[in-house]
């Protein structure tokens, strides 16, 4: 992560699944002065998982088993 990745503190983020396995979050952060959003894309949960860590993947992968495709997390 770079210098402006690095001030901000991640708040919460909701995501979405797609079909094909890709991943669209869009996380808030803490920044000085305010909030701010930030919509990603990421191919894949592994994907995503290795920028927003381990805690996210259970998460997501708990409510794709009870088959939901969305949802929200707070690291």
């Amino acid at each position: 992560m770079g210098d402006t990745e690095e001030r901000r503190q991640l708040l919460w983020a909701k995501w979405q699944v797609h079909e094909d396995g890709s991943l669209t979050v869009m996380a808030t952060y803490a920044e000085e002065g305010g909030y701010m959003q930030d919509t990603t894309s990421f191919a894949s949960l592994a994907e995503a998982t290795a920028v927003l860590g381990q805690s996210f993947r259970d998460v997501v992968t708990r409510a794709r088993e009870v088959g939901s495709p969305s949802g929200r997390w707070r690291p």
